[in-house]
This record gives structure tokens, sequence and C-alpha cells, in this order.
């Protein structure tokens, strides 16, 4: 029995348990090489039914894993060469992995099994048949990620595959499927992978001409954490600029968290992107015309033609919405003049009618003289079923997404990782504060130092530096058996000096406490705030910082 052979059967024994599929994957770790070497082998094993897609799941991604050429020995996205017979076999041996496997299994090594799902991806293309990968990748999609929530490195492939065949409606139950966890560990997910989701799936949104959509999954691409500009990113703001004109009549500003090395190097590279963008805010369709003419060539060769006549069109339109905004009644030919249409009348009731049908204007036409009559909207739009049905979405959005922005707070306050960030910066605090000394003139190293009162997660309250809490005077001063100490939001006041019962009183914004019954012995006395709890209305706070009185 061969090596090979040997894997196989231990593959069979070992895919029956949780235990022995950990097994199972360090010994196909180890035997990466033999199973490169001896391919034809494994893949026997495969097309006899020896290993079936489903029961050994785990067993199929390394085979199919070290059927793939190495990245070193392709170019560009790696598509293998087409002419291969053993690319014909793995894409279909690859297909029915993806439609019938076991995601527990395959998400024990996601690194992997994105590689093939890489692979069956670049055959299809380098076959010309992207439309063969789209229901393989959708069934990778939910087979590889942990939960609905997560990103994969298979949403990219499938937007891809989806524009390569032009199936732009195959893409939209996943794009509409709302992302929140990006999570390398248990995805295989890389940088690129998230570059590629947002620029292909707002390339999806705009085959379905959704371009408010559109421009905000590419929006993402741009503000992504970059140290350098990549091409995703270029394309993606291109893009993004056309997308912005169109569905909203304007390039929103870089929002302040994008990189500055973007947006440095964005002006740059993008100079025709920022002509239009300044043309279309003048509102004048000559000039408008004039900055597509000069950069025509730039945008044909983006590939950008086709959004660059939208992007006339929809000047166009807005320039006539205005119209509706300062007019009751207009000529078809007034409209004409005022928008700069070349056709004249005829193209004016064109357009009107476009955008009546459209519900982008409420007019109506008159036959008889040509003149268009702007109404008001109506409140009835706002009362039908289909409105309220889609506030309650919004409503019912809104809440969940509340939810799970408390859950998220809640559990971070519990991580124990940041847990110890917290403990350790008021450490550090409190070290700085230990060569306070008080008693007879009390001096701050340092001069006038401020303090406020905060109370963090845990309950416990600790006195932190603060510009906007003044310790009045470098001094305390003791008068008497009296001792005070001033600063704006807290108080303390005692006469522990005299051996007395007395009465000490802390105020902080929130947090009051009273007590009395606290001793003072002498003038030894000392107040160990680490030790001192204030009980108020059932919620306990113990001071970290510890105050020792001292002769």
């Amino acid at each position: 029995m061969s090596d090979v052979n040997a894997l196989v059967v231990s593959a069979q024994s070992l895919s029956l348990s949780k235990a022995g599929l950990v097994e199972l994957q360090t010994s196909l770790d180890a035997n990466a090489e033999l199973l490169a070497t001896d391919i034809s082998v494994a893949v026997a094993a495969l097309e006899a039914g020896a290993l079936t897609p489903h029961a050994h799941s785990l067993a199929w991604v390394h085979i199919l894993h070290a059927m793939c050429i190495p990245p070193s020995a392709s170019a560009g996205m790696g598509q293998p060469p087409h002419s291969d017979p053993n690319t014909d076999k793995f894409l279909a041996l690859a297909t029915i992995l993806l439609k019938s496997c076991d995601p527990a299994q395959v998400r024990k090594d996601p690194v992997r099994f994105a590689r093939v799902c890489g692979e069956l991806r670049d055959v299809a293309v380098a076959k010309n048949l992207p439309a063969s990968a789209i229901a393989p990748l959708a069934a990778a999609i939910a087979a590889a990620r942990p939960s609905p929530d997560h990103l994969t490195p298979q949403h990219a492939m499938l937007f891809q595959c989806c524009l390569l065949a032009k199936c732009f409606n195959a893409a939209l139950p996943v794009l509409l499927q709302p992302v929140y966890e990006v999570d390398p560990s248990t995805t295989g997910l890389k940088s690129r992978d998230f570059l590629t989701y947002c620029y292909y799936g707002g390339m999806c949104f705009v085959g379905l001409r959704r371009y408010d959509e559109a421009a905000n999954l590419l929006l993402h691409a741009i503000t992504a954490p970059a140290s350098a500009v990549s091409a995703v990113v270029v394309a993606a703001f291109k893009t993004f600029t056309m997308t912005s004109l169109i569905g909203g009549g304007v390039v929103p500003s870089f929002p302040r968290f994008t990189p500055p090395v973007v947006q440095r190097n964005l002006k740059a590279l993008c100079v025709p992107y920022f002509a239009l963008s300044d043309a279309y805010k003048t509102r004048s369709g000559e000039q408008l015309g004039k900055v597509a003419k000069i950069h025509e060539a730039a945008f044909a060769a983006d590939g950008n033609s086709g959004l660059l006549a939208l992007v006339v069109k929809s000047l166009v339109k807005r320039n006539v919405q205005r119209l509706t905004q300062t007019y009751l009644t207009l000529s078809l030919a007034d409209i004409a003049s005022a928008v700069h249409m070349q056709g004249g009348a005829a193209e004016a009731e064109k357009q009107v009618v476009c955008m009546i049908e459209a519900g982008e204007i409420f007019a109506s036409i008159s036959q008889r003289d040509g003149m268009v009559s702007f109404h008001d909207v109506g409140t009835d739009q706002y009362s039908s079923v289909a409105m309220a049905a889609q506030l309650d979405g919004e409503i019912r959005e809104a809440m969940a997404m509340s939810d799970r922005v408390r859950s998220v707070d809640e559990a971070v306050k519990c991580d124990k990782t940041y847990l110890a960030k917290i403990s350790s910066e008021v450490g550090s605090e409190l070290a700085g504060l230990r060569g306070m000394k008080v008693g007879g003139d009390m001096d701050y190293a340092g001069g006038d130092l401020d303090y406020a009162t905060s109370v963090d997660s845990a309950g416990a309250k600790r006195r932190v530096p603060d510009a906007g809490c003044t310790v009045q005077g470098t001094q305390r001063r003791v008068q008497g058996t009296e001792r005070r100490v001033h600063c704006v939001g807290y108080r303390a006041q005692g006469t522990g000096c005299r051996g007395q019962r007395a009465e000490r009183m802390v105020q902080a914004p929130g947090v009051r406490a009273r007590g009395t019954g606290s001793r003072g012995q002498g003038v030894g006395c000392r107040m160990q705030g680490a030790g001192c709890r204030v009980q108020d209305e059932g919620f306990r706070v113990s001071t970290l910082l510890a105050l020792s009185w001292i002769e």
C-alpha cells in the first residue's frame, strides 16, 4: 500500500469525530508534499468514491489544493492554462466539493479552502465560463462563514464571476446581507479580499442601477486603513465619483478617518474625476460637456464611458428638478433653453415625460399649448401600505443595530485584554502620585496639578489629571486641627486629629457619601482610600487612590 493510499484510509477513519479531524489536519499538513507528488493516486481515490465530498470534506480540500498550480507559476490572478486536461478534472471535482461539503470540516483549514475556491474561479474565467462558478461559490460562502455576519474571501470571488457573466441579480442576496464580522483566523480573509469585496460588490450595484448603495460600498474600500495606495482603491474612487454624481449630485469630501496617504495620492492619480466633479458643481451642462470632452480618452481607458454619459444625463434631470422649485408653469421651449437641450422642445418633452414616469417630478403637459404645470408632492404617497411596511422595516433595523452595538460594548468591557490594558494605565497613573505628601506645608512636585474624579466600568473611582479641575494653590495649609483640601468637584473635610468622632464628606459628580463612624487616632490617623467603600443606593465605589495622612 502506497503512502497516499494510507492517507486515504486514515482519512476515512479520522473524519468520523472532531478529535479525529484535528489529527487528520495535522497528518495532511505533514504530508502536503507527498500529495503533490502522487496527486494522480489521490485524485483516483476521489473519482472512485473512496472519499466522499460531504463525509471527507477536509481530505478533499487538501487533495484539490495539491492540484492547484503554485502561485509562483501563475501570473496576474493565477489563471492556469485551460488547455491542460487536469483543469477540466479539477473544475468538476471542485464544483462537487463546494456544493456538498461539510461546513464544519472545511472551516478546519479556511486558507486552503479559499485557495481551492479561487482556483475554481480562475479556471472558470480562463475557460470563459464565469457563470458556471456562481452557484458553487454561493454555496462556498455559506459553508465558509461561521455566521451570516462574517465576510469571507469567497464573497469577492462570487461578485467577480457575476460581473463577468453579467448576472448581477445572482449577487444581490449576498450583497444585501450586512457584514459585521471580519475574522481572518476563521475565514482566511486577507486585506485584498476586503478591498475586492467592496469594489466588485459596488460594481454589481452599478449593474443593478442602485447607485447610492454602490457609492456606499465603494467608500468602504477608499477609507480602509492603508500605508500605501492600492490599485483597487484607485479604481474604487473613480467609480465612487461617478456613482455619487449620478445618485446624489455631489461627491462628498473624504471622511476624517480616510488614510492621509490615500487622500494625498488620489488627487494626483484621479485628476479627470476631480475636474468632472468641479464642473458638475457649476450646474452648467456646457461646462460639464467640455470637461467630459477633454478627458474622454481617460474615462474610456478606465471603462467608465457609460457612467460618464449617465453623469451628463443626471445633470439635465437635476436642472429640470430645480425648475419645479421656482415655477408653477413653464413652456417646453423655456425648459429646453434653461437646461441647454440641443433638441429643443421635442427633447424637453421627452425628458419631462420620462421623469414623470419615474416619479422624479410631479407635473402634467398640455398638448394644446405645450405648457408644463408642476404640482406639489402629495401626502398620499406616504400613506400607502408599502410605505408603512418600509418604515416598519427601517425601524426594526435601527433597533437591531442598537442592540448589536450595545452587546459589542458589553463584550469589550468584559474582554480580558481590554481590562488588562485599563489596569496597567491606572497603575501607571497611581505610580506618578506616590510622591504626594500631606501634613504641614504640602507641595505637589511639578507645581499646580489638576484632578478630576471618574468612575470606570468596574465601579472603581480614581483621580486622574484633568485640565478642567484645578487644585487651588501649590501648598495645602494646616490650620489648627482642621485640614482642608479644595478642588472643583471634590471636597474633603475632617477633624480627625483630635481623636474624636468626625464627619467626613466626599462629593463628586453623581456620587455622594456620608459617614459618622470614622475615628481619628491623634495626629497620626490614616485614611486608606484603597479599602474605603462608599455605599449609596446599592452602588459601591472602591477608590483606587490611597491617601496617607502623615504628621
